[in-house]
């Protein structure tokens, strides 16, 4: 196992330890349900279990559209995701950062869906009007850190030798928004058909939203680039 690996490793293991012990500390220590305040009103501390996915999307939705898109998919997209950043040797420093953050976070939600059935989120912020957040955790914090991380990668990306570390980011990226346009058609066509559980227009709901939002993702990144180098 080279340096490289190892260090890999450890961010991710560092992001996954991160999460547990703070949720290990806010199940111990903070009453279910109860709030208080850290930073005033814009730093709140919780503990609430959320069956959902992010920001508590799709708690309310039936097991098997839970079974899906909370355990098949993340564990595949996760997969992906580590074998790319452990094999490809041309990722700049903050790609690597990033996608060990997003692997990291994603992995630390898994365990606890497996383990518990539900994740633990504690955190709030409220800034005044509609500047506020759902209830989140470490983990969440890790996924996102990481997006931003990527997206600042993909922008700093302008030398020609790495036009093919530019492109797959883009699909990666791509990919992502078509996952949460199947996750928002998902829920848009149960809540309209319902019968999620049997093949009905719910599931052509979810597939439209899907690839129309990886396509949408897709032809704006591409526009955005094209432009930036003309």
């Amino acid at each position: 196992m080279n340096r490289r690996t190892i260090l890999i490793l450890i961010l991710v293991i560092f992001n996954i330890g991160l999460d547990q012990v703070s949720k290990e500390f806010v199940r111990s220590n903070v009453v279910p349900g109860s709030r208080a305040e850290l930073l005033g009103t814009q730093l709140q501390l919780m503990n609430v279990e959320n069956s959902g996915a992010f920001l508590s999307l799709g708690s309310d939705s039936n097991p098997t559209v839970k079974l899906i898109f909370l355990l098949i998919l993340p564990v595949i997209v996760l997969g992906v995701v580590l074998y790319y950043v452990l094999t490809n040797k041309s990722l700049d420093n903050l790609s690597i950062i990033g996608l060990c953050c997003i692997a990291g976070g994603g992995i630390a939600n898994l365990y606890d869906r497996f383990l518990y059935g539900s994740v633990t989120d504690f955190l709030y912020i409220d800034l005044g009007g509609v500047l506020k957040t759902g209830i989140f955790n470490s983990a969440d914090l890790s996924v996102t850190t990481g997006m931003i991380l990527l997206l600042l990668a993909t922008v700093k990306e302008n030398s020609k030798g790495k036009k093919k570390v530019l492109w797959i980011l883009i699909n990666f990226i791509c990919l992502l928004a078509g996952l949460l346009g199947a996750i928002l058609g998902m829920f848009l066509g149960d809540f309209i058909f319902g019968d999620f559980d049997k093949f009905s227009p719910s599931w052509i709901v979810a597939a439209g939203f899907s690839y129309g939002a990886y396509n949408l993702a897709k032809k704006g990144l591409k526009s955005y680039y094209i432009k930036k180098e003309s």
